[in-house]
């Protein structure tokens, strides 16, 4: 269930909300609070394409997405969704070629996306490893290792707010402290 944003912020509270995909549409398209948006319909399907693309190289592939940037926001007209797409790491070695593990590779660049489809999706991936036990003595499994700090890495991310509005600034300190809420999609 996706809780109502801050009405002084206009995000999320502080914390990873799980939805599904109409529960996301629902409340940041079709809600009557957007009904002049000129971007945020369009966004959504391009966010269904880019689900189909990825679904064609294979329906195990994304478990889930997580969503988060100036879409899940109360903004009129946001210019793009930001999601890290969950991606199944057995299902992703299993992959017939290396083409198509390349294709999926290709969601995790920057604007890559938008600059080869025009959609307006900003993508990145997680690939997700099954660990059986994430611990080892005194600290992490060094199987773990890289995946947990990816794994937490996209989860501050998500729940950090720019103060420079220009998406081409380098993020700064001040800016690390967590002030909102993500989305956790489900795929299905």
């Amino acid at each position: 269930m996706i809780p109502p944003m801050d009405p002084t912020t206009n995000f999320l509270p502080l914390g990873r909300y799980a939805c599904t995909l109409a529960e996301l549409e629902q409340e940041y398209v079709r809600d009557p609070k957007f009904s002049t948006s000129t971007t945020r319909t369009e966004i959504y399907e391009d966010l269904l394409d880019a689900r189909k693309m990825l679904d064609a190289v294979s329906q195990d592939l994304v478990e889930l997405v997580w969503v988060g940037g100036s879409f899940v926001t109360g903004a009129l007209d946001p210019d793009d969704i930001d999601c890290t797409f969950v991606i199944n790491g057995p299902a992703f070695r299993a992959l017939s070629s290396n083409g198509k593990r390349d294709k999926v590779m290709k969601f995790n660049k920057n604007g890559w996306l938008r600059d080869r489809t025009g959609l307006r999706v900003e993508s990145f991936l997680l690939i997700r490893e099954p660990i059986a036990n994430p611990w080892f003595k005194d600290g992490l499994n060094p199987d773990a290792v890289e995946y947990l700090s990816v794994r937490g890495a996209w989860d501050d991310w998500w729940m950090r707010v720019r103060s420079n509005p220009d998406k081409t600034a380098e993020p700064i300190l001040a800016d690390a402290e967590p002030k909102r809420g993500y989305l956790e999609v489900s795929w299905n």
